[in-house]
């Protein structure tokens, strides 16, 4: 999407909400349109973002984890991905790492984008859901109607359970230097020269 499809889809969707178009609503009903006009719009701008970035399709680029070179498999590979505006589709570069094996879209991971599932701001919400309706179901419900995201309460089980194991195996490796039943040395403190 250039900026004229992006300005003329803007002035189609100023258009659609006008009073000639709208008399016959309530606040209420003009508030969700115009909020469903608004993630139109922030998806097509997604959409437009991810297919300029020069990482989609990158004529060389490096693994994260060793610097060595990737090869890729699949120039063009499809991906949708929930995220807080809707599902974005894109294409990007995926490949591998010939010297340590790893897997992975160059473009993904420069963007923080998770290698399966939903985008990071959508987990959060999901786990916040989770939390908040204190059952899946519940939470399935207080996402589709507060976030647009439509998921089953299965779905949102399995991705509130993989971010808790996620954080507490990051809390474990932060505090796993600390001996159980003992308290952490204090470190000393450097005096300066004078």
């Amino acid at each position: 999407m250039n900026e004229t499809d992006f300005l003329t889809l803007s002035k189609g969707n100023f258009g659609r909400i006008r009073y000639s178009m709208t008399k016959d609503m309530t606040l209420s009903e003009l508030a969700v349109f115009a909020e469903s006009l608004g993630r139109e719009l922030a998806q097509a701008m997604l959409t437009s973002r991810l297919e300029e970035d020069p990482r989609t399709h990158p004529q060389e680029a490096r693994c994260r984890h060793c610097t060595g070179r990737w090869r890729f498999q699949n120039t063009a590979q499809r991906r949708v991905i929930q995220t807080a505006v809707g599902p974005i589709e894109y294409r990007r570069a995926y490949g591998v790492c010939d010297r340590c094996g790893h897997t992975g879209a160059p473009l993904d991971e420069a963007l923080g984008i998770p290698p399966f599932g939903p985008s990071v701001e959508t987990r959060k919400k999901i786990c916040h859901a989770a939390v908040v309706g204190r059952s899946f179901e519940a939470g399935r419900e207080i996402l589709q109607v507060h976030s647009n995201v439509d998921l089953s309460a299965k779905h949102v089980r399995w991705i509130a359970g993989t971010e808790g194991r996620v954080r507490k195996e990051r809390d474990q490796e932060r505090t796993s230097p600390i001996k159980p039943g003992r308290a952490p040395r204090p470190r000393r403190r450097r005096r300066d020269c004078w």
